[in-house]
């Protein structure tokens, strides 16, 4: 658990699951859970911070909204290029969506779904 900065949220929600407690969490955790699929998942690693006006898939903006603000995983599973399971940390603001993770990390899964991402970024 990492504590959030005090300009985040107004405080009321102090805390967020980092990237690295994630496998030890996942199986515990109902709730706080958002399931998405391969598209948006690589979306969001490509462009970091968006607005929820800008997510590509009115499901999961829909799925966003109903979590309201907050801390939250995103989690794509066996979708196009995922053959596996990938969980993204991520913040909830009043307007927009930010991915909570290390740059090490995004790096990584840019290079594993790179023909995704170009395919993306030529759109």
């Amino acid at each position: 658990m990492h504590r959030n900065r005090e300009v985040f949220l107004d405080n009321k929600h102090p805390w967020r699951v980092t990237q690295d407690a994630l496998s030890a969490l996942l199986p515990y955790m109902s709730k706080k859970t958002i399931k998405c699929s391969a598209s948006d998942f690589i979306y969001l690693i490509n462009n970091l911070n968006v607005t929820l006006n800008n997510l590509p898939s009115d499901d999961l903006r829909q799925k966003i909204a109903n979590e309201g603000k907050g801390c939250f995983i995103l989690e794509c599973e066996n979708d196009g290029p995922i053959k596996d399971k990938e969980t993204l940390s991520c913040l909830s603001l009043p307007n927009s969506v930010s991915v909570m993770v290390s740059a090490e990390l995004v790096e990584s899964l840019k290079l594993r779904y790179m023909d995704t991402v170009s395919e993306q970024q030529k759109l």
